[in-house]
C-alpha cells in the first residue's frame, strides 16, 4: 500500500529562526547553514561557495544552498530583508538543497518580498528584535497562529521561486516508522538509547542497524548533530547561561560539556559565544 500524502510529510520539520528588515548586525558571521535567504534592499551581499564569489546587489535575492558556504559578508550600510529558517527531514536532509546560490530579481518573484515583509511584522509582534536579538516576548495565542501562517505563506513564494529556478525538493523514501518515532523521541528526550530502542520495540543493535539503513548514520551521530543544532542556537540568539544550556541538553557537568562542544567545533563554548553573538545575517 503505498503511503498516504499526510504520513509521507508529516516527517518535514519546520522552524523560523528569525525574519528582519534591518541593517545586519556587525560581523563576524556564520556560514550560511540553514534554509532562507536575503533580499537586498540597498548595498551587496558577498558569499563564497565552493570556492566561488557570488553577489547580490540591490533589489535582487540571495539564496543559498543549506550547506557549504565557506564565507559571507556585507558591504557598510547594506540593508537586508532576511529570514533564516529550518525545512529539513528527519534524516537532516533540506527539502531543497540548490546546487548553487541562487541569484534571482525582484522583479521576477515580486510576492517573495511582500511575503517576507509580512512575515518580518508577524516575527517582530512575537519575538521582538534588538540588535539583531530575538527573544520571546508577551503575545497572545492568536499572535502565534498569525505568524505560522505567514511563514507558511512565505514557504508557498520561496518554494515557488526555488522550483521555478529549477530546483527540485528532496523527498527521502518513507521511514520504518519505528525510526520516525525514535527520531523524535531523541529530539525530545535525554532518555539512554537503549531506553528509546525498548520503546519502540527494539533492541538496541536493531535501532543502530535500521538507523544506519534509513538514515546513513548511527543514532549516536543523529542525536549529537541535533543536540549540537540546539547548542549552537542558544549560544548564539540567547543570554541563557552557559551552564542552563548544558543542563537543558542533559550534561550534568559543564566540564564534559565543555569538551563535547569543542571536540566538534574547535573552541570552548565561551569562546563561541564571544565570536559569534549577535551575528545575524
Amino acid at each position: 500500500m503505498m503511503p498516504s500524502i499526510g504520513s509521507m510529510w508529516s516527517g518535514l520539520r519546520r522552524d523560523l529562526l528569525w525574519a528582519y528588515d534591518a541593517r545586519p548586525p556587525s560581523g563576524p558571521y556564520l556560514p550560511f547553514a540553514d534554509s532562507g535567504g536575503w533580499f537586498v534592499r540597498q548595498g551587496q551581499a558577498h558569499i563564497r561557495f565552493q570556492n566561488r564569489d557570488y553577489k547580490a546587489r540591490n533589489g535582487q535575492w540571495m539564496i543559498p544552498p543549506p550547506q557549504g558556504v565557506q564565507w559571507q559578508s556585507f558591504d557598510p550600510g547594506t540593508h537586508l530583508l532576511s529570514v533564516r529558517f529550518r525545512l529539513c527531514w528527519p534524516d537532516a536532509g533540506a527539502l531543497f538543497h540548490p546546487s548553487e546560490p541562487l541569484i534571482v530579481n525582484d522583479s521576477e518573484f515580486p510576492e517573495l518580498r511582500n511575503r517576507a515583509e509580512r512575515l518580518v511584522s508577524a516575527f517582530a509582534t512575537v519575538r521582538g528584535t534588538s540588535e539583531g536579538q530575538h527573544a520571546l516576548r508577551s503575545f497572545s495565542v492568536p499572535d502565534l497562529f498569525r505568524m505560522d501562517q505567514a511563514f507558511l505563506g512565505f514557504l508557498v513564494d520561496w518554494s515557488h521561486t526555488l522550483q521555478s529556478s529549477g530546483v527540485q525538493p528532496y523527498v527521502p523514501a518513507p521511514y520504518d516508522a519505528r525510526i520516525t518515532l525514535a527520531m523524535d523521541l531523541m529530539d525530545r528526550t535525554h532518555r539512554p538509547l537503549k531506553q528509546i530502542a525498548s520503546a519502540v520495540s527494539l533492541s538496541l543493535s536493531q535501532l543502530d542497524r535500521l538507523f544506519l539503513r534509513y538514515t546513513g548514520n548511527s543514532p549516536k551521530h543523529h542525536r549529537n548533530q541535533q543536540r549540537l543544532r540546539r547548542v549552537i542556537f542558544a549560544l548564539k540568539h540567547s543570554d541563557q547561561p552557559i551552564k542552563t544550556i548544558a543542563y537543558n541538553e542533559g550534561f550534568r557537568r559543564i566540564s564534559h560539556f565543555s569538551a563535547w562542544f569543542k571536540t566538534r567545533t574547535g573552541i570552548s563554548p565561551q569562546q563561541y559565544r564571544k565570536t559569534y553573538f549577535g551575528s545575524d545575517a
